[in-house]
């Protein structure tokens, strides 16, 4: 079994590819690649690749993908958004709606998996293993994982540090603090977020993240609300969830969260929107509230800030995922 080094092929921005490098990193020596010359050097080697972006820009490297398996060149593929490829159009939907590219993407993108999975010495792994489309999923996938943010805590060894702005607000803290974090967009149903925050007198909000500058503005003279606009740390995150009450995860989106399940670990109450999938896979966990609108937390009685950690060990595939990674 080889443990020699292996590549991380991430995009070239900060994002969960990096969180995954550093679980990578902590079972294998490991190294981050962003630079496109550089990976493409590493292709032509029998280095063993995880490609982190399997879903988007590394199927430019297909063809690569498919012949480096002559010369012994291993990989895995760790897809997050599988879910993408199940995209379905009728006849008059295709015809008529712009968003058609995204069928065309789909059918291209499943067409590309099978071909990877069956005929290189690259497999794809997903970390979609409760979702309710799974089955539909297979075809396409080798095998289905939890998503390492559900319990990459106990592997990595990050140190909590306070953001700057903490101490401009932590003493006003009178209520419940509710933590949104990541990039303020509609993924986390903003509009409807910044309209609650302007009505509620339950919650403190603190927003941690990249806005947009109306956003900022529309939200920073309100005294219920704190906002960090920029982007945070894991170190700064750390802190943060030991340090607010109830997390938010109320999305639009139907998928994993890595935000969603670092809360989890830290066992926090966490706002989700009712029947939807992290409400709906995650149930055995006691500590969801959830909620069909945002205006529902006022009919809540939130008695604990600290919830119950009942979830099933079968969320957790730290074992499965080691053992994955030392066959590379």
């Amino acid at each position: 079994m080889s443990q020699e080094e292996i590549f991380c092929f991430s995009a070239r921005r900060i994002c969960h590819h990096d969180d995954y490098f550093s679980v990578i990193n902590q079972i294998r020596s490991a190294i981050n690649l962003k630079d496109k010359k550089t990976k493409l050097k590493v292709l032509l080697s029998r280095k063993a690749i995880v490609f982190l972006d399997i879903d988007g820009r590394d199927l430019r490297y297909i063809m690569m993908i498919l012949v480096r398996g002559i010369w012994g060149g291993r990989g895995l593929g760790i897809s997050v958004r599988t879910e993408y490829l199940l995209e379905k159009r009728n006849l008059k939907e295709f015809l008529f709606r712009r968003r058609r590219l995204i069928f065309i993407k789909a059918m291209v993108k499943r067409f590309l998996f099978v071909t990877i999975n069956k005929f290189s010495s690259t497999s794809i792994i997903s970390i979609h293993k409760h979702h309710k489309k799974r089955v539909s999923m297979e075809p396409f996938i080798l095998e289905f994982i939890n998503d390492p943010q559900l319990w990459d805590l106990k592997i990595l060894n990050v140190t909590p540090s306070a953001p700057d702005e903490w101490n401009a607000f932590k003493s006003v803290k009178d209520q419940k603090l509710v933590l949104v974090a990541g990039r303020f967009d509609e993924q986390r149903c903003k509009t409807e977020l910044i309209k609650y925050i302007y009505q509620n007198n339950k919650f403190n909000f603190l927003i941690c993240g990249n806005m947009e500058e109306e956003d900022y503005r529309d939200l920073m003279p309100l005294n219920n609300c704190f906002i960090i606009n920029r982007y945070i740390t894991n170190e700064e995150l750390w802190f943060l969830y030991s340090n607010c009450d109830i997390f938010y995860c109320f999305y639009s989106n139907d998928r994993p969260s890595g935000f969603f399940g670092r809360a989890i670990q830290m066992k926090k109450p966490i706002i989700v929107r009712e029947g939807q999938f992290l409400h709906t896979v995650f149930k055995s966990y006691s500590g969801l509230i959830p909620v069909k609108e945002l205006t529902d937390l006022d009919q809540i009685d939130i008695k604990q800030t600290q919830a119950v950690f009942r979830l099933s060990k079968d969320f957790d595939d730290s074992r499965r995922f080691t053992e994955i990674l030392k066959k590379l």
